[in-house]
């Protein structure tokens, strides 16, 4: 209630939420060698899509998009290292390839062989990344600059 408040405060608008679908079914966090990541899970479809935010969002950002995909699709997003709830690493441990190692490690972790990717921003430096590294396990990437809410 209280971060409701400091939106109003600020002239900011609250943030979209779809009351019958606003929590989250699993909140995480996985351990790759790199460290703590934290990620959420929506949905239980067969097919798991996997969202990156950009270099300095975080994964609520992929909030308004997951609501319209958890009917058919397995929805999970994540912070990447050193973002959001995610751990703080050491100098010279972040770029586009260890990130996408981070996923990759968040996709095993789920014993998905095959996903799909949505990311914002940065986040496409990431999925190029993650189609390199293991491109049998990545399909399509999609994009979305703007992800989190509608704009009236």
């Amino acid at each position: 209630m209280l971060a409701m408040a400091a939106f109003r405060d600020r002239g900011l608008r609250e943030p979209c939420r779809n009351p019958e679908r606003s929590l989250w079914t699993g909140i995480s966090d996985h351990l790759p060698p790199s460290g703590r990541i934290h990620a959420e899970r929506r949905g239980s479809g067969d097919s798991l899509v996997l969202g990156i935010p950009g270099l300095s969002a975080n994964l609520r950002g992929f909030d308004f998009l997951a609501e319209r995909l958890v009917d058919a699709h397995t929805v999970v997003v994540l912070d990447l290292r050193g973002r959001g709830q995610s751990e703080v690493t050491g100098p010279g441990t972040y770029g586009w390839a260890n990130h996408a190692r981070d996923v990759l490690a968040l996709a095993d972790a789920l014993g998905a062989a095959q996903f799909a990717v949505v990311r914002q921003s940065m986040g496409a430096f990431v999925a190029m990344q993650i189609a390199r590294q293991a491109p049998d396990g990545c399909g399509r990437p999609s994009s979305s600059t703007r992800a989190g809410c509608r704009t009236p």
